[in-house]
């Protein structure tokens, strides 16, 4: 008999890590999550999070659905403006809302919730140093000791240790975004449930953003795929204050603004679809697997997503006894029917929108009412979904 120390085996921590251990409420499976931090910590990222994370966790189990609606530390975000090169803008209600909340309280909310599950297990402050596989086990071994189970789930991040050791997958230039991000307070004219999206014309491939957050903070940031990063030797960390100091609108509004903290900066993988996500006895979710929108480079709520597939593809496998490669494609299915068609054309509208007239062309229409600006806005949404 094969002695493991877990059924199952989740690296990272994060929202898809602890989303897919959710993932096995009410079940017997064993599951531990491996996290290099311990909670609540610091995450660098644009903390906007998509509208369908209410429904994802829903779907797992109603008690979780409902502590998201009494997560205190949660923004509702009602409306997007887009701000052109002049200043001009237009803003638009979404047709349900998204959500703001710093990653120190939302993954510290993530990881209540599934480290009270009696069948799951964190192990905290444990670094992955290497993972394997083979047809009896997957094999994961830490800075502190060596772990047995059946199955190896991949929710660590966009420089998957799981992906590269198992996938091959590296980050490619040309589907992934830098992005940095700062928080700063008495910046003027910030609304509490409005996105701000500003496209910068010098960087045609990324966008500058202001997003509300907690105690009257602003999360500012900017991201611009990377291969223009590399082309341009830019260094993220001085173009962000530079664009604005340099754009007259945007300037203005800083001019009483202090920075609180350091300039930080993170990957966001959009390569989905370039490398393997699954094979035997292996899954990989949420960064792991590049599935972060490529229009907004939002990637918390196809973590939680990928993550509740990942557990409930899990599951068929406990129950038929197979982890093999063959049946791991059945995942790779479920991803792809949830993302692939969507993130192809969400792609597509990226490339569009590096176009500055057609920027100035939405941001006019959208500040019509004309029937024009309506039926222009219709056919942007059914491509964006």
């Amino acid at each position: 008999m094969q002695q493991y120390d877990f059924d199952v085996i989740i690296c990272g921590g994060g929202p898809c890590g602890s989303a897919c251990a959710m993932g096995f409420v009410d079940t017997s499976i064993r599951v531990a999550v491996i996290e290099k931090s311990s909670f609540p910590r610091e995450k660098v990222c644009g903390d906007g999070m998509a509208p369908y994370i209410p429904k994802a966790l829903h779907k797992m189990s109603p008690k979780f659905k409902d502590a998201f609606d009494q997560f205190r530390e949660r923004i509702p975000i009602r409306y997007i403006k887009v701000v052109n090169s002049k200043g001009k803008s237009a803003t638009q209600a979404f047709p349900e809302p998204w959500f703001v909340a710093s990653r120190y309280h939302f993954d510290d909310f993530l990881y209540r919730q599934a480290s009270a599950l009696p069948n799951v297990s964190y192990l905290l402050e444990e670094q992955v140093t290497m993972v394997s596989t083979d047809a009896s086990a997957a094999i994961v071994q830490t800075n502190k000791q060596q772990y047995r189970a059946k199955m190896l789930i991949g929710c660590d991040g966009a420089s998957s240790i799981v992906g590269r050791q198992l996938s091959h997958c590296r980050l490619d230039p040309a589907n992934n975004y830098a992005a940095v991000r700062a928080y700063y307070e008495q910046v003027e004219d910030v609304l509490p449930d409005t996105f701000e999206f500003h496209p910068v014309p010098q960087h045609p491939s990324g966008y500058f953003w202001i997003f509300p957050s907690e105690a009257g903070r602003a999360n500012v940031g900017f991201s611009i795929l990377s291969e223009d990063l590399q082309r341009k030797n830019l260094k993220l960390r001085e173009v962000l204050p530079q664009i604005i100091a340099q754009t007259p609108h945007l300037n203005q509004r800083f001019k009483n603004a202090r920075l609180l903290g350091d300039i930080k900066g993170w990957s966001i993988p959009v390569g989905y679809g370039h490398y393997p996500i699954s094979g035997e006895r292996y899954l990989l979710a949420g960064d792991a697997a590049s599935v972060a929108d490529p229009l907004t480079g939002e990637g918390i709520g196809q973590a939680i997503v990928t993550g509740r597939i990942a557990a409930a593809h899990a599951l068929n496998c406990f129950s038929a006894n197979d982890f093999s490669a063959a049946f791991m494609k059945k995942y790779d299915a479920a991803v792809a029917q949830k993302w692939g068609a969507q993130n192809r054309r969400r792609r597509l509208l990226s490339h569009l929108i590096q176009y500055q007239w057609i920027i100035n062309t939405i941001v006019a229409l959208l500040r019509s009412s004309t029937v024009l600006s309506k039926l222009v806005l219709w056919v942007l949404t059914k491509i964006a979904r």
